[in-house]
């Protein structure tokens, strides 16, 4: 039975203040470790990996502002765990895969349940700027040769969804990496990503996705995602904005405080208007995306566009209103600052997306 707009709304709310509890309590002020390990098996017991997810395939059907939700509450304080890739995207991916693959179901429901770790590799994650199949590792009769291939999500993933090319085509691999080296990386925000080196034997890769429109929809899947990254942009710009906003209100020159300059006054306004644009059109491309609207792609990408040019102007405002103390690793603001260039390193900057969104409106 289809929830109605109202009881959605309500889980919504539920959901909300849960995972910011949840973010809340394990930030390192808390004393607790800042290791995506710990995280993980207690994310999929709450059940979040699958809840854009179809009731059907393990999920709480609360779709992309679900997501959306999730996300935001994590990078507001910016908690060392890649949801949208460790999670969203993975499970995205493997759903679709299941409509056209039924040998998928086990392991979609292994990976809900977070009994299997599986990675993502680096150009997944940036797929819905349109996948270019010549910088893709060739899939052949020998099996896969990786060479310091990026790898996103979960550490020490026991599988990882890779993109190849096959047959003159684009297709979605699952790879054993049990026996797979992996070299741990530290991103400057906290979160692990690894990069893997290894020839995969053919008994060790599984094709989940292939044929005419297999690339059309890992590029969907992509896209979809984008939201969850954005709301966690959004999350951390919105942190930012309010710690500012404190420090300006505490700060003191000349008797006065720094907030009661107009100067500074117009500065922040220009900060919240920046956020609140942002803010909107991830809600309007969130909604338009479960309501199956014609321009949800494109919402979808002026979202991310948005988002990028919002998070760069709210961080170096950040930065140069907390002075000089705004440069140092000590300050507070610094690993909002962090999360949001991450997030762009990631998933692609602004002018790829924007190609890609002029070629939807051609």
């Amino acid at each position: 039975m289809q929830k109605t707009r109202e009881e959605k709304a309500d889980e919504l709310r539920m959901l909300t203040d849960f995972v910011t509890r949840f973010a809340a309590d394990h930030t390192p002020e808390n004393g607790l470790p800042q290791s995506d390990l710990g995280l993980w098996p207690q994310i999929a017991e709450m059940g979040l990996i699958g809840l854009a997810l179809p009731e059907a395939s393990g999920g709480a059907e609360l779709g992309a502002e679900g997501l959306a939700a999730v996300a935001q509450a994590l990078g507001s304080v910016a908690l060392p765990v890649d949801f949208a890739c460790g999670a969203a995207l993975a499970a995205s991916l493997l759903c679709e895969a299941q409509k056209s693959n039924p040998d998928v179901a086990p392991l979609l429901e292994g990976f809900l349940t977070g009994e299997l770790r599986i990675g993502i590799a680096g150009h997944l994650a940036t797929s819905a700027q349109g996948i270019k199949s010549a910088n893709l590792p060739e899939l052949t009769g020998n099996g896969l040769a990786l060479n310091k291939q990026q790898v996103l999500g979960v550490r020490e993933p026991e599988k990882l969804l890779c993109l190849v090319q096959q047959d003159g085509g684009v297709a979605l691999c699952l790879v054993s990496a049990e026996k797979a080296q992996f070299r741990q990386l530290s991103m400057i925000d906290g979160r692990m990503m690894s990069e893997i080196t290894a020839d995969i034997a053919p008994a060790d890769i599984q094709v989940l996705l292939s044929g005419a429109d297999a690339q059309q929809r890992m590029e969907a899947c992509a896209a979809d995602i984008l939201i969850a990254v954005a709301a966690d942009s959004l999350g951390a710009m919105d942190n930012l904005y309010r710690q500012t906003l404190d420090y300006m209100r505490m700060r003191k020159q000349f008797g006065k405080a720094l907030g009661s300059f107009q100067t500074i006054q117009f500065r922040l306004v220009d900060m919240s208007v920046a956020l609140d644009e942002a803010k909107a059109l991830v809600e309007a491309a969130a909604e338009a995306q479960d309501n199956g609207a014609e321009d949800a792609r494109a919402l979808t990408l002026a979202a991310w566009v948005q988002t990028l040019w919002s998070a760069r102007h709210i961080a170096q405002e950040a930065v140069q209103l907390h002075g000089g103390i705004g440069m140092t690793e000590e300050c507070a603001i610094s690993p909002l600052v962090k999360r949001l260039l991450v997030n762009e390193h990631s998933f692609g900057q602004a002018e790829a997306y924007m190609a890609a969104y002029r070629q939807l409106a051609a």
